[in-house]
């Protein structure tokens, strides 16, 4: 945890603290979800400068401007990451080749298939001429 987000992490569990009421009440008094207060006050996420923004008008105070700065900071290093995260996946993608065995091309030549096994004919009267079908040859 990064020492920004450490201090807005906190700064919202002392005022959480300070007032002594449940997740639930914590959190609809800031006008966020139970989830996200929880996890701002145990230190699994850090809340984001209009969050704290909300948290301080529901005590009626201002964020310190060090946390706020902070959370910005913290907030754009996780959209970098994202978007650089974003952008190898989709380079990666670009430079892979289709695999022969996996990519099917048509040649432009007209089949007809044995409706037998799915087989694939060869000469112009249907006779299926595999050696695992012979269909219409008489050796079935």
């Amino acid at each position: 945890m990064t020492p920004e987000m450490q201090a807005a992490v906190e700064w919202v569990r002392n005022l959480y603290e300070q007032t002594g009421i449940t997740y639930k009440a914590f959190a609809e008094l800031c006008g966020t979800s139970t989830s996200a207060a929880r996890s701002w006050i145990k230190g699994l996420q850090c809340p984001t400068a209009e969050s704290l923004r909300k948290v301080g008008e529901a005590y009626g105070i201002q964020p310190p401007p060090h946390i706020l700065l902070g959370a910005q900071k913290y907030q754009a290093e996780v959209l970098a990451k994202s978007v650089q995260g974003t952008k190898d996946v989709y380079a990666a993608k670009r430079q892979r080749k289709l695999s022969p065995v996996y990519h099917w091309e048509h040649d432009g030549k007209a089949r007809e298939f044995c409706k037998e096994k799915h087989c694939e004919w060869v000469d112009r009267n249907g006779i299926c001429t595999w050696g695992h079908c012979m269909k219409g040859s008489g050796k079935t």
